[in-house]
């Protein structure tokens, strides 16, 4: 693939498209050392701007990683989730792909609802949730924290359970007889803070995927609030959408929508 420098594409923004298409046809391997800024700017007769705007650029998507005095190397493939598609766990979506995961358990207590989670939750203030903070890792790399809350009253035994490495739906369904049918889930950019940086092992002030979700039973009962950050250089969200049928005319009829933030949050 040519730089075309009479194109109407910038040119640090071709090399970008170019480099990525050598690694994903497998010209560069994960692990490979790309060629220097200054073998690029010779091969594609580019400017050192050109090309560090080009590099920099890949590195911050996570596509490319530095080593200070020896070079820039390709990233491993990120972990793709469906579980914007399908009401999954963490650990069933990495399972359903064959991806080698774990988890821990980093805290469990028991706490009074305030009001916002009580009316998410439908249960009253003040009354007892089940709160479970995870470290899920994949390839032996973090990549999600995830805080979860759930009704005290639908399993008052969780506590007890061995939850390393488990999926938390699988042990509501085999124990509890609780099962999660559907969920409303969200999905913004965030940024991560200190301890969110420190867990999953990137810079403070990363992108992060931050994913909401509120789980119901066949019933129509709330049964888990979550809220799971996941690695923005790690990790990305795959959709397979249709066509909505014209009999569905208004956004409340179909599965999922665009949402606006207000500006300044």
């Amino acid at each position: 693939m040519p730089i075309n420098k009479n194109g109407p594409l910038p040119l640090y923004y071709q090399l970008k498209e170019l480099l990525i298409s050598q690694i994903e046809d497998g010209v560069l391997l994960p692990g490979d050392q790309i060629p220097t800024e200054f073998a690029l700017m010779e091969q594609y007769a580019l400017s050192r701007g050109t090309v560090r705007q080009a590099i920099n650029e890949l590195v911050s998507e996570g596509r490319l990683y530095r080593i200070h005095g020896r070079g820039t190397f390709v990233s491993s493939p990120r972990v793709e989730h469906r579980m914007a598609q399908v009401l999954t766990s963490f650990a069933e979506d990495m399972r359903d792909q064959d991806i080698p995961f774990s988890s821990r358990c980093l805290s469990r207590n028991i706490l009074r609802a305030d009001e916002w989670l009580a009316s998410r939750l439908h249960i009253g203030p003040q009354d007892r949730v089940i709160c479970l903070e995870r470290l899920g890792s994949a390839k032996d790399e973090p990549i999600v924290i995830a805080h979860t809350y759930l009704p005290f009253a639908l399993c008052p035994t969780l506590l007890e359970d061995d939850l390393t490495d488990c999926s938390l739906y699988e042990l509501l369904e085999s124990k509890y007889g609780i099962t999660p049918c559907r969920a409303r889930r969200t999905l913004e950019p965030a940024v991560a803070d200190e301890y969110e940086a420190r867990m999953l092992q990137i810079r403070k002030g990363s992108v992060i995927h931050l994913m909401e979700t509120l789980a119901y039973d066949a019933s129509d009962r709330p049964i888990e609030f979550s809220r799971l950050r996941f690695r923005g250089d790690r990790s990305r969200f795959v959709f397979e959408v249709g066509r909505p049928s014209p009999m569905l005319a208004t956004p409340a009829d179909r599965t999922s929508q665009l949402e606006l933030l207000p500006q300044g949050r």
